[in-house]
């Protein structure tokens, strides 16, 4: 069934308390970008792009460029679809890391629309079953507030059910340790906690952390330096007493395979909104499987993407941990919904209707209209 249509609609909404503020900055605000994928027979699927800190030209390049090549293909060619995009938007002079984000929205739809049309879940058609993954509490909840209000939000977060949480460093070296030891203070020794640097250090800064990660016993630092400084990862992996993840800033199986090459990660965080969709999410984690390393993806806003990073995890046999979302998300408790509450054991599955077995309220797009640039307070006009 061919393609007759690709929309995409650029959402956003204000936080009614401004989160703590992080390495990257304080947001005042949360968007996203939902990618609506019609068939000739009127079938409708669903995905999520990344807003890439402009979502109404994220949700242009989709409507205008990016359904170009799109509309008139092959609802099932999902690889060939890819491909196409690929070459003309990425591969040469295209746009780039925008075009794979718009991408991963529309693929994300079309793995939507097949499962609905066949009445099965994604994770079975990616060859996987419904599993059980614990949960972090992830999103920007955990910043650089004072070490025992952050210890506070952790217990919160761990009388919920969740049996890990990520906090976030890069704030100083003084204040980063004082949080850090305070929470796992907190918690004891029966509770993971991960450590997302958020590109916050140098290298320097980095390796005087790192006695304190091993002391505090973390389960990985995430993201210490940009996204293609393979040769300082490498280092740091060397000489760091606790794993090393990163890439939710990597776009495709072409970025993460020198960092596999170069034996610089351990754990891949790919984004599907972000870097290609689920058939390349698919990829990477098997990639991750060939090269023996962990499968942990990054999470972007709505539960479309949400539902999307456990179908793949389904099928990916190096699946190590969930992202849950532990911040206000309207888009997660009001647009979009599916069953992905976190039991008593502190675990998630997949959902399993249909398709992502997530249902849109389009209805509700009206309560969220876009706001045009970056959801950073420091990158607005003063």
């Amino acid at each position: 069934m061919k393609i007759a249509h690709v929309t995409a609609v650029p959402l956003s909404y204000r936080y009614k308390e401004l989160p703590m503020p992080l390495a990257t900055g304080q947001s005042y605000k949360r968007d996203t970008v939902i990618v609506r994928v019609r068939d000739a027979d009127g079938a409708v699927g669903y995905g999520e792009a990344y807003h890439g800190k402009a979502p109404t030209a994220m949700a242009e390049l989709i409507n205008t460029t990016l359904a170009d090549l799109v509309v008139g293909e092959e609802a099932d060619n999902t690889e060939g679809i890819w491909t196409k995009v690929f070459r003309r938007q990425v591969r040469g002079a295209g746009t780039g890391a925008a075009a794979m984000a718009g991408l991963g929205g529309i693929d994300m739809a079309l793995w939507d629309l097949r499962g609905k049309r066949l009445g099965v879940p994604v994770y079975r058609l990616l060859g996987g079953e419904r599993r059980a993954f614990r949960a972090y509490a992830g999103g920007i909840r955990l910043g650089f507030q004072p070490p025992e209000q952050l210890a506070q939000e952790v217990t919160r977060l761990r009388e919920l059910g969740y049996t890990a949480v990520k906090i976030r460093l890069g704030d100083s070296y003084a204040n980063d340790m004082a949080r850090l030891r305070r929470v796992r203070e907190e918690v004891g020794d029966d509770f993971d906690i991960m450590v997302d640097i958020n590109l916050g250090y140098s290298f320097d800064e980095m390796y005087r952390l790192l006695p304190v990660l091993g002391e505090c016993a973390v389960t990985w630092v995430e993201e210490p330096f940009e996204r293609t400084d393979v040769g300082s990862l490498r280092q740091l992996r060397r000489r760091s007493p606790v794993p090393v993840a990163t890439g939710e800033h990597l776009f495709g199986v072409h970025e993460f395979l020198p960092l596999l090459q170069a034996e610089a990660v351990d754990f891949l965080q790919p984004d599907p909104s972000s870097g290609g969709g689920i058939t390349e999410l698919k990829k990477i984690g098997d990639l991750a499987k060939a090269f023996h390393v962990r499968f942990a993806p990054h999470i972007s806003n709505s539960r479309l993407n949400h539902a999307a990073v456990l179908h793949v995890m389904s099928a990916v046999s190096c699946s190590y941990i969930f992202e849950a979302d532990a911040t206000d998300n309207r888009f997660a408790e009001a647009l979009c919904t599916a069953p992905l509450a976190i039991d008593a054991e502190g675990l998630v599955r997949a959902p399993d209707a249909p398709g992502l077995g997530v249902e849109v309220d389009e209805s509700l797009f009206a309560e969220f209209p876009a706001i045009a640039g970056s959801p950073h307070l420091q990158d607005r006009p003063r």
